[in-house]
């Protein structure tokens, strides 16, 4: 008897649009508690050149879920570009409104 196992993948559209490119750069994230989801705002602490999860202000979003619960990890994130504001993840009580300005100032548009 043949053993199956069944995967669900589920790909949620992060890219909202073309018009400004999304460029990446690799950079160290951080040790956190939990494993930051894609399409996580993140921001960059210049005391210790470590990105996370946003609080103030805006750096750039993970493209993919980092997993950095047991130390600083080097991860791919985007820098710039148009993303879909409702697949976007913000910092407990925290929302898309509040970082808007830092994020436009960066060639970073939330749609």
């Amino acid at each position: 008897m043949p053993y199956v196992e069944e995967q669900k993948l589920e790909y949620k559209s992060l890219i909202a649009g073309t018009q400004m490119p999304v460029v990446t750069k690799k950079v160290t994230i951080g040790q956190d508690a939990a494993v930051i989801k894609a399409g996580t705002v993140l921001e960059f602490e210049t005391a210790s050149k470590k990105a996370k999860r946003a609080d103030t202000d805006v750096y750039g979003v993970a493209l993919t879920d980092i997993d950095a619960t047991k130390g600083d990890v080097v991860a791919e994130i985007a820098v710039t570009g148009e993303f879909t504001t409702a697949n976007l993840v913000f910092k407990s009580g925290k929302k898309a409104e509040d970082f808007t300005a830092k994020a436009e100032a960066r060639n970073i548009y939330f749609r």
